[in-house]
């Protein structure tokens, strides 16, 4: 419930009194509104996700013991989409969110704002994504709100990183969940998890591969940062087509670079709201000489190797952001005289608290280390040997689901009818009896691949 409603000394209802009047949802929640309360189901930090067939259901996952602490399960009769996200109003959109924020002080890191803040515009942009997002949009992550939305240059770059990412997402997602799913389960091996780190530009990453331009422009950058801490200029990624490109490069330059294209359309919101609040000839802070070619068409063999830094808020922010270039020499203060609201102070983690912070090292550890993406965050889903489908123990000997049903030979097994029931469920605590529909006290999320912004060029 509501915290503020939770702590307050008014009287609360009885739960019996308590009715279902609708539902609403966000990006990353799910909220029940009950009239005198509401309820809201954070994905993947309240609950998580798993959809069951019926067959599966009372087979597999109703006869075993579960303790779970709260249960809510919700039947599916219809895939209808009420209505689509371009018919409501434009609240939505990046620059309304921007011109919302436009008078306060921005002093924060933007990849934070957005991540928090920004999360109900900027949606499926979380922890690791906003790393990969920086990365796509070359911008340094370590910016504050002010620099990086003030320049008409790395606002477009970013709604270019963000759309492409989501398109990625769309169209390349099913080939990396497909292989891992089995009867409706997802159920990635090993060798599946450790894959999906060739999706990930930086985060979690012991180095990136880069075009020769993005490497050259990245080396002259921290050369740069050594020189000057208030320098921001040099660096841009290969990897969108800009449709904001008189945004991106700055007019003149993009006139050179249009290839057809409509060079400098200002029939579009963000350029609108750039030109009245007279940002719009602001630097691009790029290396005009560098972008000759829009597309550095460098062979894959050929990429270059740098090596990632990672960084944490000493405050404020305990979140990992990782990128190619290092923190701002201002940036590495001591702990001493610094005011608790200043979360742009970052400290640089080395050595080994880096390496056990990489993608490789968390899902090669022993236990229940859990890394990032669509393949984590769920409990694994294990082949049932015949011997285990036939044990009436109710122990469970690991954290893996052992699924089981009829079809030995993987080959041969039918497709699953669509699934009928979507089933919410939180840790455990408390008992349940075999009876109880109980899920599983960790399940997976195997479809709704939209709570993820993934990328599709490998590295």
């Amino acid at each position: 419930m509501w915290k503020k409603t939770a702590r307050s000394k008014l009287a609360q209802p009885p739960i019996t009194d308590l009715k279902l009047q609708g539902v609403s949802y966000t990006n990353r929640a799910i909220k029940l509104d009950f009239g005198a309360l509401h309820f809201q189901l954070a994905y993947l930090t309240h609950i998580s996700i798993q959809v069951f067939s019926r067959d599966i259901w009372e087979a597999s996952v109703a006869p075993k013991k579960k303790t779970v602490g709260v249960l809510a399960s919700l039947r599916v009769k219809s895939y209808d989409i009420f209505k689509h996200v371009f018919y409501q109003d434009r609240g939505y959109l990046v620059v309304r969110w921007i011109e919302s924020r436009s008078k306060s002080l921005r002093d924060g890191l933007a990849c934070e704002v957005i991540r928090g803040d920004g999360g109900k515009v900027w949606g499926g942009v979380g922890v690791y994504t906003v790393s990969e997002l920086f990365f796509d949009a070359g911008i340094c992550p370590y910016l504050s709100e002010q620099e990086v939305f003030d320049s008409p240059s790395q606002t477009a770059r970013l709604c270019e990183a963000l759309w492409t990412f989501a398109d990625k997402s769309h169209c390349e997602l099913l080939s990396l969940l497909c292989p891992c799913i089995m009867d409706g389960l997802l159920a990635p091996d090993k060798a599946q998890q450790l894959d999906y780190a060739r999706w990930l530009h930086v985060y979690a990453k012991d180095r990136s591969k880069l075009t020769p331009r993005m490497a050259d422009l990245c080396d002259r950058y921290k050369m740069s940062t050594k020189q000057n801490a208030s320098s921001m200029a040099l660096l841009l990624t290969n990897s969108a087509k800009p449709s904001l490109g008189h945004l991106v490069f700055g007019q003149s330059k993009w006139n050179t670079l249009a290839l057809g294209e409509e060079a400098g359309k200002s029939d579009n919101p963000l350029t609108e709201y750039l030109i009245g609040k007279g940002l719009i000839d602001s630097p691009t802070n790029l290396d005009d000489d560098s972008y000759n070619l829009l597309w550095d068409l460098t062979p894959l063999a050929s990429l270059c190797w740098r090596s990632t830094f990672v960084a944490r808020g000493i405050f404020k922010s305990s979140r990992q952001i990782w990128s190619i270039t290092p923190i701002f020499p201002d940036q590495r203060r001591s702990r001493e005289n610094i005011e608790e609201s200043n979360f742009s102070i970052l400290d640089e983690i080395e050595g080994k608290t880096r390496q056990n912070m990489l993608f490789s090292s968390i899902v090669n550890s022993p236990g229940n280390s859990v890394a990032i993406g669509p393949l984590e965050y769920c409990e694994k889903v294990a082949e049932a040997s015949e011997e285990e489908i036939n044990s009436d123990s109710d122990e469970v000997e690991s954290d893996e689901f052992a699924l089981r049903h009829d079809y030995p030979d993987f080959s041969s097994r039918p497709q699953s009818a669509s699934p009928d029931l979507l089933l919410l469920s939180t840790a455990s605590s408390y008992p349940m009896s075999s009876s109880s529909p109980a899920p599983s006290s960790q399940s997976s999320l195997s479809i709704s691949t939209s709570f993820w912004l993934e990328r599709e060029k490998k590295t």
